[in-house]
């Protein structure tokens, strides 16, 4: 399914949003998978590849909370070309699907955290 996923996405011109939609969709497939069945001793991380590990990466270098507008500045800093901000919001859900970060919903206020806490 990753492949045919990838394939598709590729096929799509660079200026479709189509095909940013699917940048992260095998991503979140993975990790609705490894939230529901987890293999044992088969780490979340192993299945997050490129900008849900890139932005896990970060989030455990930095700790601290994390909404979806510090998520787009990450991208923007890194170079990761993400123009809806509900691809910044599905990949923070999507790591707190495998189990990587911990959600707050303060009185509407969502933001999550890594566990441990991490740097500030």
């Amino acid at each position: 399914m990753t492949l045919s996923l990838e394939i598709l996405r590729a096929s799509l011109p660079l200026d479709d949003p189509d095909r940013h939609a699917l940048d992260g969709a095998a991503d979140v497939v993975f990790a609705r998978l490894i939230a529901t069945a987890p293999v044992a001793g088969w780490p979340a991380a192993r299945v997050l590849t490129g900008r849900l590990a890139r932005l896990l990466a970060e989030i455990e270098a930095r700790g601290g909370r994390w909404s979806t507008a510090r998520v787009m500045a990450v991208y923007k800093r890194l170079g990761i070309d993400v123009p809806k901000r509900a691809t910044a919001r599905h990949d923070l859900h999507a790591l707190y699907l495998v189990g990587r970060l911990a959600l707050h919903n303060n009185r509407g206020n969502r933001f999550y955290t890594p566990f441990g806490g991490g740097p500030r």
